[in-house]
């Protein structure tokens, strides 16, 4: 039998001349039939347009799902973190040497109980004065081989919930001191106007913060392949839609700063929960944004993009797989001559105001269980 061509690829019987009961029933066939291979054609033009859409064109509109099914918070973790630094081999000639290593902060996510040095050179706490971070700097000796430190922090982490009571720190949770933009996040016309074309129809502060979330989640990827990833580069993140939390945030963080919504970029250590001990290979950051009625709300674009059933949780809520050792971007503490850090996690060592580059690093963590946990609380 010889078919009816309905738009491009789709074919249909013709029909034959039969009783009106038969061609009713043909037609309603026919109708079902029409209706399921539209829907799959207008799957097919969106997934098509997504996959293509970059930060230069217009956005798709939001796809709705059904949401899946949140993610409780856990019980307090009491963990220690150790922080390892070998620092080798310091000019015999150097007029001064230093080595500067974050702290963690006490905040409504975490409460620190103790914090040990094992060091052989002279150490004080120093300030970072734009956003409140500190840092233990150590003055290191001149012509050694090398030159070992260890600290470590003892804490309670705590599941964030919204309108969880702030930690006591102006310069931290002033919403003003949050819109200001970044070296590598800039808040210019190109910015702006991305933030708006994904925003569009949203008028209220939370709404505005979820679209930019929904995108984010969706146009990036979590790839660290080749070079260029890890900077926090919004272009970068904007041009090459692939990255690392650095560059999943600094698109978040970007375009929310453009529409005037405070937005915090922090950074810190992913704690596995599967696990009670173990070395931690590198960083994790994520980011928070301001209501005025419900105070910061954390967010995770690159954890849920790594996993999607969890992305409902990711937009409000963290677990008891992280902590917190700094936050911002540009920073300088005091002492420091080589210029602004684009982020503080790692150890940064100075040689006669110089960056020093020969350091090794490792980090490590285990629970503190309950039989332990008296003297900590």
């Amino acid at each position: 039998m010889r078919g009816i061509a309905l738009g491009r690829g789709f074919l249909y019987p013709r029909l034959p001349l039969s009783t009106p009961e038969v061609i009713h029933r043909d037609l309603v066939a026919i109708s079902i039939r029409l209706l399921a291979d539209t829907r799959a054609f207008t799957a097919l033009i969106v997934l098509g347009a997504n996959a293509h859409a970059g930060c230069h064109r217009s956005m798709p509109e939001n796809a709705t799902a059904a949401a899946p099914q949140a993610v409780r918070p856990a019980d307090p973790r009491k963990i220690s973190f150790r922080y390892e630094v070998e620092v080798e081999e310091v000019p015999a000639t150097a007029r001064q040497a230093y080595l500067w290593v974050p702290i963690p902060p006490t905040d409504r996510e975490q409460t620190v109980h103790r914090i040990s040095v094992d060091s052989a050179a002279p150490y004080v706490e120093v300030p970072e004065p734009r956003f409140g971070n500190r840092a233990m700097r150590f003055e290191l000796k001149s012509g050694l081989p090398s030159q070992n430190i260890a600290l470590e922090f003892e804490l309670t982490r705590h599941a964030p919930g919204r309108g969880s009571a702030a930690p006591k720190n102006a310069r931290v949770d002033d919403p003003q001191s949050w819109l200001a933009p970044d070296r590598l996040v800039p808040i210019d016309g190109f910015v702006d106007e991305l933030a708006r074309r994904i925003t569009a129809g949203e008028e209220e502060r939370e709404a505005r913060a979820r679209a930019i979330y929904d995108y984010v989640v969706r146009e990036m990827s979590y790839d660290k392949s080749g070079i260029g990833w890890g900077n926090g580069d919004i272009y970068w993140a904007c041009d090459t839609k692939r990255g690392n939390c650095t560059d999943f945030h600094s698109l978040f963080i970007g375009c929310a700063r453009a529409l005037g919504i405070p937005t915090r970029f922090e950074m810190g250590f992913p704690i596995p929960t599967d696990r009670s001990s173990g070395e931690i290979a590198g960083y994790h950051c994520w980011a928070q944004f301001h209501l005025d009625d419900r105070g910061w709300v954390p967010v995770d674009a690159s954890e849920a993009r790594k996993h999607p059933h969890k992305k409902e949780f990711f937009f409000g809520g963290h677990g008891m797989d992280r902590i917190l050792l700094s936050a911002g971007r540009d920073l300088v503490f005091e002492g420091m001559l080589s210029g602004p850090m684009n982020y503080f996690i790692y150890p940064h060592v100075e040689v006669d105001g110089e960056k020093w580059s020969r350091v090794n690093r490792r980090f490590s963590y285990r629970d503190i269980h309950q039989e332990n946990r008296d003297d900590l609380s």
